[in-house]
């Protein structure tokens, strides 16, 4: 069932947020008034939601699933809250390729950001486009979602000649609820579809994959576009005809509902992937391509900003899988880490194995356990190494921001995922050497503001901070993390 806040009266001005991730959904109910959240639910309950993998990289989603756990969510909302939303805001995981047909039913199932099929496809595609057509794209195709598309028209034939629309994730949950094949720029910059240079939508790029028909009209990031159909409207218990107002991926909207909105700060998240998401006032190309430069979320489109996106798609995922394998919750493996000393008695893991890398290059690295000893190991030390890995990791992707000269001088997150641990945060804290705010907000509600900024009107105030940290052992970590880096290099060049 839903979580309650607050007053439960019922309020006039409520507006929904929907975070689509890859395990689970989450809704959340935004109170203007009080400027916090009046209730939220995540859905499924207990488990995940289906992932498939029918082969080993590939990662699969089947879209109608998505949209049956954000029904269910909104359903086990208070309904005399939801009947009085006034607008809706969408985050989605980012990357990932929904196909419809012509009766908007899916093609095929979605593939998904951490799916890696598409790097030689993607390797090809860059070979079709011009020097000057991939300069203004920032980023190589690499793995995202136009070679992903690429790969279904060399690989599926028969079912890309029934495609009519391509789409992200949130595109196809605007979709079921408007009834309208659209995305935004943000999310046309994170299929590796907009011109940077001209400020526009990349022809070339796109029809260098498919039709330009199969293109979804463009859509404001923040901003009126669609509304609630009366189909969608009684599957939800929403209102009909209220509008979609806020979109983008959940990475530009993790960072936009931190306040992350110009250069010095970074946003983080330490979920299924570790990610550190910085702002630029200038378009940053690495060219290396470890990381990537998107369109930052704005309703101001001449003066836009950038995103600098950091991924490891495993980071996260190891913990979830020690805590499927070890039969333990994660509030259980955070106790037993907290019993471990700092470095973890020597035992390192190397958080990785959920797909091909990035920043490697788009390797598919493999994830790994060192230096076990098993007269003094145990489980505690197997927790500790892992929240450690993920710090060292995103570490990791900290130092390749610096040199190609994204400012950092504080990072903040959302209550959520791993930094939930407040064992996790502070191990975070020490390994990044630089302050840390986390904050009461998360995705949804972070979507939920969005979609009321969109609707026109002024947020009332900052989330509130609900813990700062600052380094308690930053030289020891340093110490840990280099050696542990070191032995990252000698895993890559093996």
């Amino acid at each position: 069932m839903g979580q309650c806040c607050g007053n439960l009266e019922a309020n006039p001005n409520m507006f929904l947020g929907i975070d689509l991730g890859t395990s689970s959904v989450k809704v959340a109910l935004y109170d203007p008034h009080t400027g916090r959240s009046a209730a939220s639910a995540t859905w499924p309950e207990v488990g995940e939601l289906p992932r498939y993998s029918p082969q080993p990289g590939w990662a699969e989603q089947d879209p109608t699933d998505w949209w049956n756990a954000i029904v269910a969510a909104i359903r086990s909302l208070p309904q005399e809250f939801v009947s009085q939303v006034q607008a809706v805001g969408i985050a989605y995981q980012m990357h990932g390729l929904v196909l419809l047909d012509k009766n908007g039913a899916p093609v095929r199932p979605a593939i998904i950001w951490c799916d890696d099929r598409a790097v030689d496809s993607g390797s090809i595609l860059a070979k079709e486009l011009t020097d000057e057509s991939r300069a203004a794209l920032l980023n190589e195709p690499g793995n995202f979602t136009l070679a992903k598309m690429h790969w279904v028209r060399e690989h599926e034939p028969d079912a890309f000649m029934r495609v009519r629309s391509a789409m992200l994730p949130g595109d196809y949950i605007a979709f079921r609820m408007t009834g309208l094949t659209s995305t935004t720029p943000t999310g046309l910059s994170e299929m590796i579809g907009w011109d940077f240079h001209s400020r526009r939508a990349s022809n070339e790029a796109w029809s260098a994959v498919c039709d330009l028909q199969t293109r979804p009209e463009l859509a404001p990031m923040i901003g009126a576009f669609g509304a609630v159909t009366a189909e969608a409207s009684e599957a939800t218990g929403l209102p009909a005809n209220i509008p979609i107002t806020y979109r983008c991926g959940d990475q530009p909207n993790n960072a936009y509902s931190l306040g992350v909105v110009s250069p010095g700060t970074l946003a983080a998240v330490a979920g299924t992937s570790g990610v550190l998401y910085g702002v630029s006032e200038r378009p940053i190309r690495d060219s290396r391509d470890r990381v990537n430069t998107f369109l930052h979320v704005t309703d101001k489109p001449t003066a836009p900003r950038h995103g600098v996106l950091m991924c490891i798609n495993g980071a996260g995922a190891s913990y979830s899988w020690l805590s499927r394998q070890s039969g333990k919750a994660y509030q259980e493996l955070n106790h037993l880490a907290e019993s471990a000393p700092p470095g973890s008695e020597g035992l390192s893991v190397f958080p990785f194995g959920n797909g091909a890398e990035r920043l490697f290059g788009n390797r598919s690295v493999g994830g790994r356990l060192e230096n076990l000893d098993t007269g003094v190991h145990g489980l505690t030390h197997f927790s500790r190494a892992t929240l450690e890995g993920v710090a060292f990791t995103m570490r990791y992707g900290l130092d390749v921001l610096r040199q190609i000269g994204v400012q950092v001088s504080t990072i903040r997150s959302g209550n959520a995922s791993l930094f939930r641990s407040k064992l996790f945060a502070q191990i975070f804290c020490d390994v990044m050497g630089c302050p840390v705010e986390i904050l009461d907000t998360d995705g949804a509600l972070g979507a939920a503001r969005g979609a009321l900024e969109g609707f026109g009107r002024t947020q009332p105030g900052f989330p509130v901070v609900l813990d700062s940290l600052e380094p308690v052992h930053a030289t020891q970590y340093s110490d840990f993390y280099h050696r542990w880096s070191k032995r990252l290099q000698i895993i890559l060049a093996s």
